[in-house]
């Protein structure tokens, strides 16, 4: 079970493609607003039609049910598109609150990723480096050889085969 927790809210979330989706029944108890007006009036608008889809979601009860789900990333501005006619000064706060919490649940979110993304850039300035590293160490062995054999070559020329088998083996 996937939750966001809020005051002393769970509310369940599941992930699709496009990342997490959250369930509006639970916002709108959360915020004491009315479901079905809530649902109907999301069915009708045109923009937010095309990201209201069902899922299914473990709800609070623990039971899997198929939920009417918001992307997470929408959600705040279906709270902004919420009428605050005939709300109580509470109710008001309770959306002001909890779009603070959003905000900061988005605030947290980029940082993860911020850290994540430099870390991935770090980590592939690693790699290169390791990389190029690997590149010398090749590069020196292929000169190292070819200064054995010069080396080698001397000794056979100086010492005859001979006395060049004993020092290379010496050496």
């Amino acid at each position: 079970m996937k939750y966001f927790m809020y005051q002393n809210s769970n509310i369940p979330y599941c992930m699709n493609e496009g990342g997490q989706l959250i369930p509006l029944k639970p916002l709108c108890q959360i915020l004491e607003l009315s479901y079905k007006n809530q649902d109907r009036k999301i069915r009708e608008d045109p923009y937010f039609s095309q990201v209201y889809q069902p899922a299914r979601i473990v709800a609070a009860d623990g039971k899997e049910r198929q939920m009417n789900c918001l992307p997470l990333i929408e959600v705040e501005n279906w709270l902004h598109a919420t009428s605050n006619t005939n709300r109580t000064e509470e109710q008001k706060q309770k959306k002001v609150d909890f779009l603070s919490w959003l905000r900061s649940q988005r605030i947290s979110m980029f940082r993860a990723v911020n850290e994540t993304s430099q870390q991935n850039t770090k980590e592939a300035g690693i790699y290169a480096q390791l990389q190029r590293n690997r590149s010398r160490i090749n590069e020196l062995r292929r000169e190292n050889t070819k200064l054995q054999k010069e080396l080698e070559h001397m000794r056979l020329e100086r010492y005859g085969l001979h006395e060049s088998t004993k020092l290379l083996s010496v050496g």
